[in-house]
């Protein structure tokens, strides 16, 4: 019993610290947003057999533990790419961009995700749509 205390108060610890803007730190690197609660920021991520990736997480619209893995506003980034911008991403994190393939497919490969798109237009309305299962396929599945 005292072990599992012990590995909680760690995890709480490693928990806060994220949360307290230490994100650059390499001792606490979760592999999604969920550990973030509600705190939206852009966090170091890591996902098996890849290296660690900047991810933006976002809370504001449909609650915890939810990664923005693509952001259009202004079309100043121009998103009629090919294959290969597609699988690596492109865009900044900050403005206009898309994740990338590979990384939303590591990511979907390790259990089931869920997808949510929130979508507002220039007059402020507001739709949205929810999936319960949302996946990608390696580039080998096509």
């Amino acid at each position: 019993m005292l072990e599992l205390q012990t590995l909680n108060i760690e995890y709480v610890r490693k928990l806060k610290a994220a949360q307290s803007g230490l994100k650059e730190s390499d001792e606490f690197q979760p592999s999604s947003c969920l550990p973030f609660g509600s705190t939206t920021g852009i966090y170091r991520i890591k996902l098996s057999g890849m290296d660690t990736f900047y991810g933006p997480c976002d809370a504001r619209f449909a609650g915890c533990g939810w990664m923005v893995i693509q952001r259009r506003m202004d079309d100043s980034v121009n998103f009629y790419r090919n294959w290969s911008d597609y699988r690596l991403g492109f865009g900044a994190l900050k403005g206009e961009f898309f994740l990338g393939l590979e990384k939303l497919h590591r990511l979907t490969a390790r259990q089931r995700y869920e997808l949510y798109v929130h979508l507002e237009d220039l007059e402020g309305n507001i739709r949205y749509a929810h999936y319960d299962t949302f996946s990608i396929g390696s580039e080998q599945t096509s």
